[in-house]
């Protein structure tokens, strides 16, 4: 898939096309913010049932401005709707930033119910070191150079992780503490304390 700036040019130095904010972009959806609040607010209510059961799967920066959206609006539908998250994250993230430092409804739902799938050269779904930086539980995604890879790599454990929150009631996920351990990272038992 080609990007807009990268099409073909007349010579190497030629400026690229020009983007029309009225032919190129789709109202309501012209930036990453725009975009999610469209769908949150315009598509889901109009096409979904009040009750369904929304699981959200995002990388980047559309991750980060989708769990923003969550945590800005989380006392209203997003609460009684969104079951999972599963997010692709860069090396950028920090939860104090995104999640925010106060206890609230949002923070217990991000760290039962999130999973960050973190760029990572180690085996996909390898447990990582993270989660008091980023709130939940952290997984490499064996994808480390190209954060719009995250997805195409992890979606199938991604989906794996909200298929076990709609089958289990009242899923919750164990913490998992992970330990620096002579320059590795050493899995630790959130229930027992031992690797």
């Amino acid at each position: 898939m080609t990007t807009w700036t990268a099409l073909p040019r007349q010579t190497a130095v030629s400026l690229p096309m020009e983007i029309s904010e009225e032919k190129n972009r789709v109202v309501g959806n012209r930036t990453p913010r725009e975009h999610v609040a469209h769908i949150f607010e315009e598509v889901i209510p109009k096409l979904a049932k009040k009750d369904v059961a929304i699981d959200v799967m995002a990388t980047g920066d559309g991750a980060q401005v989708a769990v923003e959206y969550l945590r800005d609006n989380w006392d209203g539908k997003a609460e009684k709707n969104v079951q999972a998250v599963a997010a692709g994250c860069g090396y950028t993230w920090s939860k104090g930033e995104i999640i925010g430092e106060e206890d609230g409804k949002f923070k217990t739902f991000w760290g039962n119910r999130a999973r960050a799938y973190i760029q990572d050269y180690q085996p996909l779904e390898t447990p990582l070191a993270g989660r008091g930086e980023m709130g939940c539980n952290c997984y490499s995604t064996g994808e480390s150079a190209i954060l719009e890879l995250v997805i195409p790599t992890a979606y199938k454990s991604m989906l794996r992780f909200f298929q076990l929150v709609n089958d289990v009631p009242g899923y919750r996920e164990i913490p998992d503490e992970i330990v620096q351990v002579d320059d590795e990272e050493e899995v630790m038992d959130g229930d027992t304390g031992k690797p």
